[in-house]
């Protein structure tokens, strides 16, 4: 569920791209958040229902087999042309992340062992041109052996870094081409041939997000396209729920070559969250107006307040989690800390309460905007005298300089 909501914070990003122009940033925020809508409120509903009667984990456990084979861990063919390149910059020791993760070795223990080669090593590398692995071990560029701690965060943090900028480089670059695309092609065709029943457009986003194994990807082309006007919101809807189903078949094939029946059933657990969702959102018309028009009210946030797309994305995939995963940790501590968790979920229950009180019976709603609204004519009356300011000295200092020269 978490992953789910995790990855929808990609074509939010993409909707930056169009920030220029205010219609389309509206449009492409919108549809970039109807992903995320759709996510948040189907973990609203099923996470609470899944604590309490666990069916996903019931039907799943059901469903899954026995045994399965374990062959050769399975691979998309995206990810066997990209990894050996990948590799040659930081390779992550896999074993290591998950013996920590279970709880089996500490880092501290891992990194006391001299054997320990720290998380970077160097492996043979698949060469998607022979079809075969390298005959001899390739280490990244980020190698070390037997290297600290501190020498392997540095290692991540500077691939981490890279990995960012390259995220934006190529986010950026995608908007500027379907942009590029479009301008030169014929919008009403483009318009007439996405203009499809809804649900052969759900059944589109499943095939193409199989084809490129991740939602991310099919949604984030789709947002430009939607900030050009080319998609509207109510059709971007269902190729979003399908890019969300399509997601769930990497997963499932990868799981069926493990050797963990386990494996089976978390993927198949992914698989039914989503088709859940989709059921509660989508066939009722009425339903289905819930996230597309929470969308289009974050869209109409974006034009009344410039900053509020980083308010929202801080918000939502930075601070909301923190304060969960904090609270969640206490609970796992024992003893007082448990006490001190409760209070602390009432509390943040209480706080919803009273802001869905308040938007819903205080006229929130337009006072939430008022409030954006001034502090976005204050943040222009103050860049606009900063603007102005700036070209006085400029011609103060002409001015000065040309008595300067008489003299």
């Amino acid at each position: 569920m978490g992953a789910n909501i995790g990855t929808s914070v990609t074509n939010t990003l993409v909707s930056f791209g169009q920030v220029n122009d205010d219609d389309q940033f509206e449009r492409a925020f919108a549809g970039a958040t109807v992903h995320d809508m759709f996510n948040f409120l189907t973990v609203f509903t099923l996470l609470p229902i899944e604590l309490i009667f666990h069916p996903l984990e019931h039907m799943t456990d059901a469903m899954k087999p026995k045994t399965v084979d374990d062959e050769e861990k399975w691979e998309g063919p995206i990810k066997k042309w990209v990894a050996p390149l990948v590799k040659r910059v930081l390779n992550a020791n896999k074993d290591v992340i998950k013996n920590v993760a279970k709880g089996s070795t500490t880092c501290e223990e891992i990194y006391a062992d001299p054997e320990q080669t720290g998380l970077i090593k160097c492996s043979n590398i698949y060469n998607p041109f022979t079809g075969e692995d390298s005959a001899e071990k390739i280490c990244p560029a980020f190698y070390k052996e037997n290297a600290t701690r501190s020498e392997d965060m540095a290692s991540g943090g500077v691939a981490l870094f890279m990995s960012i900028l390259g995220l934006c480089i190529c986010l950026y670059a995608l908007v500027k081409v379907l942009q590029s695309i479009v301008l030169a092609s014929s919008v009403g065709l483009i318009k007439r041939s996405t203009n499809v029943n809804p649900y052969i457009a759900m059944v589109v986003g499943v095939g193409v997000t199989i084809l490129v194994q991740s939602s991310s990807i099919t949604t984030s082309v789709l947002t430009p396209l939607v900030g050009l006007d080319i998609i509207k919101l109510e059709q971007m809807f269902p190729l979003t729920l399908g890019a969300n189903i399509g997601t769930t078949a990497t997963a499932v094939m990868a799981s069926l070559v493990s050797s963990k029946p386990e494996s089976v059933q978390i993927a198949l657990c992914h698989l039914f969250f989503n088709i859940f969702g989709i059921l509660i959102w989508f066939p009722i018309p009425f339903m289905r107006q819930w996230p597309i028009r929470a969308a289009q009210q974050l869209g109409f946030l974006t034009r009344k307040y410039k900053r509020f797309p980083l308010l929202y994305i801080a918000f939502c995939f930075g601070f909301a989690p923190a304060v969960l995963l904090g609270v969640s940790t206490l609970f796992d501590k024992g003893g007082a800390f448990i006490v001190i968790g409760s209070l602390l979920v009432i509390a943040l229950a209480a706080a919803v309460a009273r802001l869905a009180y308040w938007f819903k019976k205080e006229d929130g709603t337009n006072k939430f905007i008022a409030m954006m609204e001034e502090r976005e004519t204050k943040f222009q009356f103050n860049k606009n005298l900063m603007t102005k300011v700036t070209e006085l000295e400029d011609r103060l200092a002409t001015l000065e300089g040309g008595k300067a020269t008489k003299a």
